[in-house]
C-alpha cells in the first residue's frame, strides 16, 4: 500500500511539475552594434573614428517556461547578424574612410527570470531578465576592406538580458535588448587598430507556446 501511495505521489507531482512547463520556439530580427567611437592604433597616439551600425540580421531558438506567476526561462539562440562597419581617418591605413559589413555568427545561451504582469487565460504580458552568454561560430566580411578575422574578437562575450513578451492565444512575440558586458575585440589580435568595443542587441522574435501552464 505505501508504495502505491509513493507511486501515486510521484505521479501527481510530476504531472504538476509539467503542467507548469511551456515550450516556445521562436524566430525573429536581431540588430547588433558595437559600442566605441574611436580606436587606437597600436603603439600610436593616433585615433580613428569608428561607426559600428546595426543591420538586419536573424535569430532563431527555443525557450523554456518553468512556473506559474514567476517564471524560471532558459534558452539557446542562433544568430547571424550584419554590422556596418566605417572608419574614418588621415592615414594611409584608412584612406581616409573605409566601409564593410562585419558579418557574426553566434550561439547564444540565456537564463532568465520573469513575471507576469498580465496573466489572462488568453493575454499574458511578461517581463523577464537575466545573463546570457554569447559564443561566436564565425566572422566574415562582406567586401574584404577591413579583414576582420575570427581571432581578432574574443570567443565568447557576457551580457545582460531584458524582454517583454506578449501572448496571445498560443502564439507569443518578445521584444528585448542583450547588452555586452565583455569586450569584443582580444587583446592579442593582430589587427592594427585597438577598439574598447562591446556588443549590443536589439531583438524581436515570434513565436508559439506548446503547453498549457497551469490553469488560470
Amino acid at each position: 500500500m505505501k508504495k502505491v501511495l509513493l507511486t501515486l505521489f510521484c505521479l501527481s507531482g510530476l504531472q504538476v511539475a509539467l503542467a507548469q512547463v511551456q515550450f516556445n520556439p521562436k524566430i525573429g530580427a536581431s540588430f547588433l552594434k558595437l559600442s566605441g567611437s574611436t580606436a587606437n592604433f597600436k603603439n600610436t597616439t593616433e585615433t580613428v573614428e569608428t561607426d559600428f551600425s546595426a543591420d538586419l540580421g536573424i535569430m532563431a531558438g527555443a525557450d523554456v517556461r518553468i512556473g506559474h506567476e514567476f517564471l524560471f526561462t532558459p534558452g539557446i539562440f542562433f544568430a547571424r547578424n550584419t554590422t556596418i562597419t566605417k572608419f574614418k581617418g588621415d592615414s594611409l591605413y584608412t584612406g581616409n574612410e573605409l566601409e564593410d559589413n562585419l558579418i557574426r555568427s553566434s550561439l547564444k545561451l540565456r537564463t532568465m527570470v520573469g513575471y507576469k504582469i498580465i496573466n489572462q487565460k488568453n493575454l499574458k504580458l511578461l517581463a523577464n531578465v537575466g545573463p546570457s552568454y554569447d559564443f561566436i561560430l564565425s566572422v566574415d566580411n562582406s567586401d574584404d576592406k577591413i579583414d576582420f578575422e575570427e581571432n581578432d574578437f574574443n570567443g565568447g562575450s557576457f551580457n545582460l538580458d531584458a524582454s517583454v513578451g506578449l501572448d496571445i492565444w498560443f502564439l507569443t512575440a518578445e521584444v528585448g535588448y542583450s547588452y555586452g558586458l565583455t569586450e569584443a575585440f582580444s587583446k592579442d589580435s593582430d589587427f592594427q587598430l585597438e577598439f574598447d568595443s562591446k556588443f549590443n542587441t536589439l531583438y524581436i522574435t515570434l513565436g508559439i507556446v506548446f503547453g498549457k501552464g497551469v490553469k488560470e
